[in-house]
């Protein structure tokens, strides 16, 4: 997760395109602003939704995806 290297400073989570990836090539797509240490993802298939939990806010963060 690129960004501040704190625990306690706002974060970053990449956003990765696996096909380019798995052909070898730049695959970063998007950088997600997140909380104070994004901890875990989840992902609703049905709802294209990623949930994401910050451990030291205490908060949890929805955000689409694109072509889901």
């Amino acid at each position: 997760m690129p960004g501040s290297t704190g625990a306690n400073s706002p974060q970053t989570v990449s956003v990765i395109n696996t096909a380019a990836a798995l052909a070898h090539r730049p695959a970063t797509a998007a950088a997600v602003p997140a909380g104070l240490f994004p901890r875990d993802l989840s992902y609703d298939q049905t709802a294209g939704q990623v949930m994401l939990a910050n451990f030291n806010s205490g908060t949890v963060e929805e955000f689409p995806v694109p072509g889901a």
